[in-house]
């Protein structure tokens, strides 16, 4: 007999009443609960293809039509396995619409709404945090594709700004418990269901390492994203200015790598994740439009944010060929670069002392993208 397992819940009273199902060889289902759903419900199931699945999941078509299209040659009864959680598929062979069980006219799916359900279904039956990522870029708006490029920066940002975002937490944490910063690995994340339906779309899953703790790591490090989405988001200069000066360099750099990436693509990004106790998911969203703007007022706002300090000590190198320098203070050594005409190196001499005015960047260094202080020098001035 032919069975499927339960993949995604796309509406919920009490139980799944709609959900996504696939059996062994990959084929799509849609299930929906019939007129008596309640402790046991008894499901009507058609398989549908990837293109009918996208329609209905982003609003294009009613559930009614999608069954009547899907089952017109074969439909299906099935109640869950508790022991195995899979449904098994009893073929009928009256006709659809004569049955009890086709949904009325007009039941449409709201995107977000559903997203919202499928996420909490996820977080609840895998019991774990769960982050459901969904694109738009411009190859997607006719078929359900990415560029490869585009897909393997995409995560890529996503493990930095999650990485950097649980640092910055972690280190809040310990500073406000007075204790010294640990040494903790950064949440790892697992890609579960690649490819859900709607534009491009992923669920990435907590992986379990047997860590326990308190709170939970990864949600801090969320919410700072979210704050991120929030106030960047915002018209308001004065606030956005506010909060930049407060947000971890590592976490703001990351995010602009991110909206620079948005902007050239003209891609729209959406995450929403949740965990297993939630009542809610936790959703932020940029357009494709307004991550350029976002991008733009947030470099021009950067420019006017970079930290400037003032370093005293005794001239060690002074290269006038690669612009580098270094300056000793104590056992300190700071080097850096120039920001500005070579010429400004020249007439200093090696053994005496100065006061550079320099400029402090956050810079990616190397094919693993490590993230370092720079410092560029603006002027100098004997001490």
């Amino acid at each position: 007999m032919r069975t499927i397992q339960h993949t995604v819940t796309l509406d919920y009273y009490d139980g799944p009443i709609v959900f996504e199902g696939r059996d062994r060889i990959g084929g799509i289902y849609i299930a929906v609960a019939g007129p008596d759903h309640g402790i046991n419900p008894v499901y009507a199931v058609v398989g549908v293809s990837p293109e009918n699945l996208y329609d209905f999941r982003n609003g294009k078509v009613d559930l009614r039509t999608l069954m009547l299209k899907a089952g017109s040659e074969e439909w299906f009864l099935a109640s869950p396995n508790d022991s195995t959680e899979e449904f098994s598929l009893e073929p009928q062979f009256s006709e659809l619409d004569a049955s009890e069980y086709l949904p009325g006219s007009g039941y449409k799916l709201d995107s977000g709404i559903s997203s919202d359900v499928a996420v909490l279904d996820a977080a609840q039956r895998r019991q774990s945090l769960v982050i459901e990522l969904k694109v738009e870029p411009p190859e997607s708006e006719n078929d359900h594709r990415i560029q490869l490029a585009s897909l393997v920066q995409l995560l890529d940002l996503t493990r930095k700004l999650v990485s950097h975002a649980c640092k910055a937490a972690r280190i809040e944490a310990n500073t406000i418990r007075n204790s010294k910063t640990r040494s903790v690995k950064a949440p790892a994340l697992d890609v579960v269901v690649p490819t859900l339906p709607g534009s491009f779309c992923m669920l990435l899953e907590e992986r379990s390492e047997g860590q326990n703790s308190e709170e939970n790591e990864l949600a801090q490090g969320l919410r700072r994203i979210d704050s991120l989405f929030d106030h960047f988001g915002t018209r308001n200069v004065k606030l956005t200015e506010q909060h930049f000066r407060l947000v971890d360099q590592h976490l703001a750099t990351t995010y602009m790598k991110l909206l620079n990436f948005l902007k050239q693509g003209k891609v729209g990004f959406l995450y929403t994740w949740a965990e297993p106790n939630f009542s809610r998911t936790h959703q932020r969203s940029i357009a494709a439009a307004q991550a350029i703007r976002l991008s733009n007022s947030i470099a021009d706002l950067r420019k006017r944010e970079f930290e400037e300090v003032m370093l005293q000590g005794q001239l060690v190198k002074a290269d006038l060929k690669t612009g580098s320098w270094c300056l000793e203070f104590g056992k300190e050594l700071y080097r850096g670069k120039l920001a500005v005409d070579p010429s400004i190196l020249d007439g200093l001499t090696v053994g005496n002392r100065y006061t550079f005015t320099c400029r402090e960047e956050i810079e990616t260094v190397g094919a693993t993208d490590r993230e370092l202080k720079a410092r560029y020098l603006l002027d100098v001035s004997s001490t």
